[in-house]
């Protein structure tokens, strides 16, 4: 047997095997012209069921999570050559996936960078730095010089204009306080990701209860400013953590493991 077969059975057990196979055959060989939001429902539905029938706990795969960035988000997801493919993209995989893997270990996870959009608003807001002087802005100047539009002069100005529409969303959310994503009020004309955008920021959550950065970065950067709590949608779930959902589910919470008891994913198995 081919050894990347042999290894995928060997991770995913016999069932698992199958059904990843079933779904790449009907799937992307069968349906693979079809629209991304039809093959989010279809994929989101497809885990629900396999989560339904392999676990006592299995959690509600569009149900958000309430989460505080500045407390619960230190990490994002790398992913190692190995295992980059076993977290496929939410447009691929849908939300409630569930997996094994070293995904979520070093080194196959990051610290948030101060160049990303998760530290931008700390930044610019929680350490007054003007916008031309944020890691953010540094780093987009850099990555940004071959996509700016005519109407711009510059990529600077180009990449400053971004940062003011950002800075907007900051001060509506400030004043007007959060909403929930599916309203599109903080859809940006820009982007072209349509399933992404009718969910609320994403995460992960490794075999520990580790809770990692998936997507949605700015809306996790700017709650982190603020220091309050958002919904966000998990898109994975390490094997292991829903084996340790389902033991709480069945026999309840130890001692050993009273400190998790607040844990964002288990407040639908501790109630």
């Amino acid at each position: 047997m081919d050894k990347k077969v042999t290894k995928m059975v060997r991770q995913y057990g016999p069932l698992l095997f199958i059904s990843r196979s079933f779904d790449y055959m009907l799937w992307d060989i069968l349906l693979q012209n079809t629209k991304s939001s039809a093959r989010f429902r279809y994929k989101t539905s497809i885990n629900s069921l396999k989560n339904w029938i392999l676990y006592d706990a299995p959690p509600d795969s569009y149900k958000s999570i309430n989460i505080r960035p500045k407390d619960h988000i230190e990490y994002e997801v790398n992913g190692s050559v190995e295992d980059i493919n076993l977290i496929q993209k939410v447009s691929r995989g849908g939300l409630g996936q569930t997996t094994g893997g070293n995904w979520d270990l070093p080194p196959n996870r990051n610290k948030i960078g101060l160049h990303r959009g998760n530290m931008y608003f700390v930044e610019r807001f929680d350490n007054n730095r003007p916008i031309e002087e944020t890691h953010r802005y540094q780093f987009l100047v850099q990555h940004k010089k071959d996509v700016v539009p005519d109407s711009y002069n510059s990529v600077n100005n180009y990449v400053k204009d971004i940062l003011i529409e950002y800075d907007s969303l900051y001060w509506d959310i400030k004043n007007n306080g959060y909403k929930n994503n599916y309203t599109k009020i903080y859809k940006q004309n820009r982007t072209t990701q349509q399933v992404r955008d009718r969910l609320e920021t994403l995460v992960v959550i490794g075999r520990t209860g580790e809770i990692y950065h998936w997507d949605g970065q700015h809306r996790k950067g700017i709650a982190r400013a603020l220091d309050i709590e958002i919904p966000a949608q998990v898109v994975c779930r390490h094997k292991k953590w829903q084996e340790f959902r389902d033991e709480i589910h069945n026999t309840g919470l130890s001692e050993d493991s009273e400190q998790l008891y607040n844990h964002p994913d288990l407040q639908d198995v501790i109630s």
